[in-house]
């Protein structure tokens, strides 16, 4: 989006953006960002119509690695009781199987049922929920509700697409050499685990979602420097840098594996997750007593690309059936897609902790610093990079593909998840 000769929804920027300074460049894009609003506003029933133009090929059954992690939950929830939020909701009461692959079936099953009770269903006797592991073909049923056998929920136009969310997080503790061998082997092996299962569907298979990180494109602390800022377009190698070496590895593996009846490739590129008990947020609140710890990792101008948990969830489903569509419509061949998975919203870490302070605490506690070389002895320097180090990312392609954020900026992304909810 923001190299020379680059157009933005149809609109060169020209080849002096590349001269802009960090904060012209921010401008620019959301005079620009504000612009497109205004015009998808009139053009949005169109849009909507031609996506929804009548194809016979529908996603039927889905897999889902990673199923019972933050996001994977998340997910799990929009796609079985969608809302009219949710992109797509109506071609996703089509799915009439789910399967969510974990090496802990049993474990993944229990958490399951809480996370989605049964008494939530609308869909409970037309829709069915198992959990099998990676290695073997015995299923376990969630509230032991078996609909289907899994060959009628594909063939013919009934198809098969596959998502995975697999992954130990990335900053749970120092990257020893074994962690890190962990943090590769979880994320590479499932993707070609879940590529080769889905290719077993013969032609049914058709589009397979991955998921990389922001952490592709390289990263900076260094609040005086030119930083760029990176969309989908503009950066195709990844940064030189331990996270660099992770993402690279794990997007080679949803391009490369062998995999002929896949008829699309799908890489996702998240930045932090925000949401109320999980991610971000739960590494800087206080359990049980609400309060947010306002801490700033080095100068704290560090760029902090973030999303919310729905916003999330929501662009996975809509990067499938957006794509999907297209394929079988035929009005597109792109066989790998990228989205940065990240709000519009270009934001700092201080930022981001001090507008969590100021909604969470009653009185807004002093910012509470940590340099760099402190945050370095203390977590390693992998790990210090993580919190010390960001990039600028935006959406582009989901921009461009008219997906509606719920939580476009910092202070709609922070407004909810410090809001009370019994629902949630």
């Amino acid at each position: 989006m923001f190299i020379a000769n680059k157009k933005v929804h149809g609109c060169k920027l020209g080849a002096k953006w590349m001269i802009l300074t960090k904060g012209q460049q921010k401008q620019t894009y959301h005079h620009y960002y504000s612009y497109f609003n205004m015009v998808n506003q009139g053009t949005e029933a169109s849009m909507q119509n031609a996506a929804s133009a009548p194809i016979a090929e529908t996603v039927s059954h889905l897999v889902v690695g990673g199923g019972s992690g933050f996001l994977g939950k998340q997910l799990l929830k929009q796609v079985i009781t969608p809302t009219d939020k949710v992109p797509y909701s109506e071609k996703l009461m089509n799915i009439s199987q789910v399967t969510v692959i974990s090496r802990n079936p049993e474990e993944t099953r229990k958490l399951l049922e809480k996370e989605l009770p049964q008494s939530k269903w609308e869909r409970k006797n037309s829709i069915q929920i198992s959990v099998k592991n990676w290695k073997e073909n015995e299923s376990t049923f969630l509230f032991n509700h078996q609909v289907c056998e899994e060959k009628d929920t594909f063939g013919n136009d009934k198809k098969v697409a596959a998502i995975n969310l697999s992954g130990v997080s990335i900053g749970k503790q120092s990257w020893t050499p074994k962690f890190k061998q962990e943090i590769l082997d979880s994320r590479t092996a499932t993707t070609i685990d879940l590529i080769n299962y889905l290719n077993s569907f013969g032609d049914s298979a058709s589009t397979f979602i991955g998921t990389s990180a922001v952490g592709f494109y390289p990263c900076t602390s260094d609040p005086n420097a030119e930083t760029p800022i990176y969309t989908e377009y503009n950066c195709p190698s990844p940064a030189n840098n331990p996270l660099g070496e992770v993402t690279g590895a794990v997007e080679n593996a949803i391009c490369n594996t062998q995999a002929d009846n896949i008829k699309q490739r799908i890489i996702m590129r998240p930045g932090a997750i925000v949401g109320k008990g999980g991610g971000v947020l739960k590494e800087m609140t206080i359990p049980y007593l609400g309060i947010a710890v306002p801490i700033v990792f080095g100068n704290g101008l560090q760029p902090f690309s973030c999303i919310h948990l729905v916003d999330a969830a929501n662009m996975y489903i809509h990067a499938l059936y957006t794509n999907f569509n297209n394929y079988y419509s035929q009005k597109s061949s792109e066989k790998v897609i990228i989205y940065n998975t990240v709000m519009p919203d270009m934001i700092t870490f201080q930022q981001f902790s001090a507008r969590l302070n100021l909604k969470t605490n009653i009185i807004p506690f002093p910012m509470i610093p940590f340099p760099y070389s402190l945050v370095s002895k203390l977590f390693g320097n992998e790990r210090s990079q993580l919190l010390c180090e960001g990039q600028y990312v935006l959406p582009t392609r989901s921009i461009q593909e008219n997906f509606q954020f719920q939580y476009p900026t910092l202070h709609s992304m922070i407004d909810e998840v410090t809001t009370f909810n019994p629902n949630m």
